[in-house]
């Protein structure tokens, strides 16, 4: 490295030393590489009521709040005492949060009045 980029190195690094102490962030961790983030793998469920093991296949969510997991239906029918007070608030919340898809026809109908097709009072007898 010759002497004038390593002047230039102190220079910058005074620099941002200077304003890190004016934005009252730390310098040294503006020098740090960012790290990767890896997320944790996702712990296994289990069963709400019998706490048996889920795997993503024989997961069967709460039809209501979509949170709570059972193995089976016979299981969520069995918490359903313990589960029932809690459902209604966490089935708000999934509400309010679920994108709502509503079904909509292709074509629109031609005649609001007539479904299609000939009317009886319209048959030449």
């Amino acid at each position: 490295m010759s002497e004038h980029s390593a002047q230039a190195q102190v220079a910058v690094s005074e620099d941002v030393a200077a304003s890190s102490l004016v934005l009252g962030v730390d310098a040294s961790d503006s020098q740090q590489q960012p790290q990767p983030e890896t997320e944790p793998a996702p712990t296994p469920q289990a069963c709400a009521s019998c706490q048996k093991t889920l795997t993503l296949t024989t997961t069967k969510p709460c039809p209501r709040c979509h949170t709570t997991p059972y193995c089976s239906r016979e299981c969520q029918k069995k918490d359903y005492k313990t589960h029932k007070k809690e459902c209604a608030k966490l089935a708000q919340v999934y509400s309010q949060n679920a994108v709502v898809k509503m079904a909509v026809t292709r074509v629109p109908p031609k005649n609001e009045g007539r479904r299609g097709g000939l009317q009886k009072w319209e048959f030449d007898t």
